[in-house]
């Protein structure tokens, strides 16, 4: 197949990217760069003149993945009644466990990428905390011990959350998804024990 033009760069990118999304929701997490030049339609040499390895097409897939949860999660936040911040913490810590139980590949990709990323310009853990910093000072009257910086207990409600999926992920029969839910509700009873019920 002859070398595509610049004007078809985007769309090579984008098939090639949203092609190893697909794989990696269908439980696939080993290809090749030739393997998704043939199922876009394209020669290995085109594929290459856009990503330079499978880690840098990794890194667009990251990118995209990360962007699409973000906004999944900023829609779900305009659509909740801003009088229950409680219920709100809660339904977002129980998506972040049902996207992971879902697509385990992607959440893996974009929280422990475990190939040679260079993707420096997106912070996961910054970007993903500060809407939860939100959330937490929105709940912050119903809390357990008023004065603890809402930052503070942000970052441990995101350990807590992002440990359970990843015990559940590693599930050895020790620790299962049902029980990762278990630990948003443990979480809020406990930070916020004066929320309405």
């Amino acid at each position: 197949m002859a070398r595509p033009k610049k004007s078809d760069a985007i769309d090579i990118q984008d098939h090639a990217v949203t092609e190893v999304i697909a794989l990696l929701r269908d439980g696939t997490h080993t290809f090749s760069l030739n393997t998704i030049a043939k199922k876009i339609g394209c020669s290995a040499p085109a594929l290459y003149a856009y990503f330079s390895s499978k880690d840098d097409l990794l890194d667009h897939v990251r990118q995209r993945a990360f962007q699409d949860l973000l906004a999944q999660k900023q829609s779900r936040y305009e659509t909740e009644a801003p009088s229950e911040p409680i219920q709100s913490l809660r339904n977002g810590g129980h998506y972040f466990i049902s996207f992971a139980q879902e697509n385990p590949n992607l959440y893996r990709l974009i929280f422990t990428p475990d190939h040679n990323s260079k993707a420096a310009d997106i912070n996961v853990a910054e970007t993903l905390l500060k809407p939860l910093i939100n959330g937490v000072r929105n709940a912050q009257p119903h809390a357990l011990k008023q004065g603890i910086e809402a930052e503070s207990l942000a970052y441990l409600m995101w350990n807590a959350v992002h440990g359970a999926i990843l015990m559940a992920m590693e599930n050895n029969g020790t620790f299962s998804w049902g029980q990762a839910y278990e630990v948003v509700d443990t979480a809020m009873t406990l930070l916020f024990p004066t929320a309405p019920k």
